[in-house]
């Protein structure tokens, strides 16, 4: 405000006269952003990161399904017996099943335009 008050001193001119003739230096004032154009701004963003956080819950289920996955992979390969071996491996294509269908889900949630 020090610069304020020297103006006015200078021009012999209240303080409040002076800041509303330097305000009306600056004539692109007038042209900032409405309060609603603001808003909808923030919205926007906000909506852009929705987008973002829905992304990232969707990649920490596939890694969640991926590592049911593995364990049943490991499961399969640490048994031997003929009727074990039948059960894991359908334990193994129902756990591929619902990979499979959560990635579709995921894929008819998103946004169109995105990857």
């Amino acid at each position: 405000m020090t610069w304020i008050e020297e103006r006015a001193r200078d021009e012999g001119r209240p303080v409040n006269s002076v800041i509303v003739s330097a305000l009306m230096e600056y004539p692109e004032l007038e042209q900032l952003p409405s309060q609603e154009i603001l808003n909808r701004r923030l919205e926007a963003m906000l909506n852009m990161n929705e987008v973002a956080f829905a992304r990232y819950a969707a990649e920490i289920n596939w890694h969640l399904l991926s590592k049911k996955l593995l364990d049943q992979i490991d499961m399969i390969l640490s048994m031997e017996a003929d009727g074990d071996t039948r059960t894991a491996f359908a334990q193994l294509r129902l756990v591929r099943a619902e990979m499979k269908q959560e990635r579709s889900r995921q894929r008819l949630q998103q946004p169109p335009g995105t990857p």
